[in-house]
């Protein structure tokens, strides 16, 4: 036993009086042994404060390299999005300019001088595409084959048909649809998707009639729609009123 409680002891066993040095003895080491207690407690807090601040400085960490993950990836989308918008932008404007340009190359290239006059009427004509040809094909034999096509339209109209183009093997050429009106063609064109439900027209597609020119111009804009969904498949491309819209 230490002195202090056999002095305590001691006094308590024979009621003895505690001297005024003793009692500040007592006191003092009271104070010393309250002051120990208070500098561990004050030694567990700054661990825990270090702790702290080695989460915090970990969780900021985290919090910088998420921001630049993030970063990143908005500037990639950024750049893929102006990339695609410039070619969009590209094929658009040149698209715009291609009938002209692509009337007078096809001139100079025949060593002609370019035809100021205006093209054919084409508003009331439609072009079917992927009917079938076969040999020796008559007039009647077309139109009735045309006739078929529109019926699966649930449409009669009276037309002028003939196929166009230079015939080759294996290739069936499209086919010139001469309509009594233009409301009626755009009921057509409307109604085309319904052939890809076809049993024997399936293979068969409408557009309206187009000149050089414009059918140039047209399958330069189908590559371009191509090259584009290959290479953005996150984003959805339409060609709309002759030009690339995305999404």
């Amino acid at each position: 036993m230490s002195t202090i409680p056999l002095l305590k002891h001691f006094q308590h066993h024979f009621n003895v009086e505690k001297s005024p040095e003793l009692e500040l003895k007592e006191e003092r080491d009271e104070l010393l042994r309250k002051n120990v207690e208070l500098l561990k407690q004050e030694e567990k807090l700054r661990v825990e404060r270090d702790d702290l601040l080695r989460k915090t400085v970990r969780l900021q960490e985290q919090v910088i390299e998420l921001q630049d993950t993030q970063l990143h990836r908005v500037t990639d989308t950024v750049q893929k999005d102006l990339r695609s918008f410039s070619t969009v932008l590209t094929q658009n404007c040149r698209s715009a300019l291609a009938p002209k340009n692509l009337q007078k190359d096809e001139g100079k290239a025949h060593g002609k001088k370019v035809n100021s006059s205006p093209d054919p009427d084409r508003s009331k004509n439609l072009m079917v595409f992927g009917l079938p040809e076969v040999e020796a094909e008559s007039e009647s034999v077309l139109k009735c084959e045309i006739d078929n096509v529109l019926a699966e339209l649930d449409e009669k109209p009276i037309v002028v048909a003939k196929r166009v183009g230079l015939k080759r093997e294996g290739r069936e050429r499209p086919v010139i649809v001469k309509l009594q009106s233009r409301e009626m063609l755009l009921s057509l064109l409307q109604k085309a998707r319904q052939l890809k439900q076809s049993e024997s027209y399936c293979g068969v597609y409408l557009s309206r009639d187009m000149s050089l020119a414009e059918r140039a111009e047209r399958r330069e804009l189908h590559r371009t729609l191509k090259e584009l969904r290959e290479s953005n498949p996150e984003r959805q491309f339409r060609i709309r009123k002759g030009a690339i819209n995305f999404s």
